[in-house]
């Protein structure tokens, strides 16, 4: 696992980066384009073979140069996270990592005021919610989390209530359901719906220092990097060996 230095610049587009220098390197080939970067043509060289996912500030400031316009410098700053800006977005993911454990921890410590709820309502209510959560995170790997913490705070005002308020098991079912409704539909308004570095950062923070694995493989043929062949022996063992229990 490669070691992340928070004192780089984190590249978060790297096809816009490389298109920079690919740019410079046809308008003035190698040589050229590293004389106008005030950097050598072997780095100009590696740097488009393998772009790098983290950049060091001199190395920021060759690319910046190489950029001929206002524009492509602007496009180029887009594409970077400063470690000044790594480090806020960093506090950030602490801050959203706690605040989801703590919802999570408070929806285990109300299951049954929960299951109650999801009762009366249907579980089929919570569709729309599960949908909007799966377009701000594809991959899955952060759906259920997402899902508790976005779960009990639509039912927490319920559950908590007011001193002067109605008990949630008081009010007639449709209530319950048109409050629910509504504070769903105010989940839909709140979640993400465009790439997040925020989201990317929780996603590798997670993956690194929860789980300390690489992102998790969609397939068998992912997991164990097995050819068509070696998959199909491997099912056929496992389908022996359940008819022989």
């Amino acid at each position: 696992m490669k070691h992340r230095n928070p004192a780089r610049y984190k590249v978060m587009d790297r096809a816009t980066v490389l298109s920079i220098v690919n740019q410079a390197v046809d308008r003035e080939g190698v040589r050229g384009a590293a004389k106008r970067g005030h950097t050598s043509p072997a780095q100009v060289s590696r740097f488009r073979r393998h772009p790098p996912q983290e950049l060091r500030a001199q190395t920021f400031r060759w690319l910046m140069r190489l950029a001929p316009t206002m524009a492509a410098r602007t496009m180029l700053e887009a594409s970077v996270l400063t470690p000044e800006a790594r480090a806020r977005l960093q506090r950030r993911t602490d801050e959203w990592l706690r605040e989801l454990a703590n919802h999570t921890r408070h929806l285990l410590a109300n299951w049954r005021d929960s299951a109650a709820i999801r009762d009366i309502v249907g579980i089929q209510t919570l569709a729309p919610l599960v949908r909007a959560i799966e377009d701000i995170n594809p991959l899955g790997d952060l759906s259920p989390g997402l899902l508790f913490a976005s779960w009990w705070r639509v039912i927490e005002p319920l559950v908590k209530g007011t001193p002067l308020g109605r008990e949630w098991r008081e009010m007639p079912r449709e209530e319950v359901k048109a409050f629910i409704a509504a504070g769903i539909a105010r989940e839909r308004i709140l979640l993400l719906r465009r790439p997040s570095p925020l989201l990317e950062a929780v996603r590798d923070h997670v993956r690194r220092k929860l789980l300390g694995l690489p992102p998790v493989p969609r397939t068998a043929q992912q997991l164990y990097r097995l050819t068509a062949q070696e998959l199909y022996r491997l099912e056929k063992a496992k389908r022996s060996r359940a008819r022989t229990r």
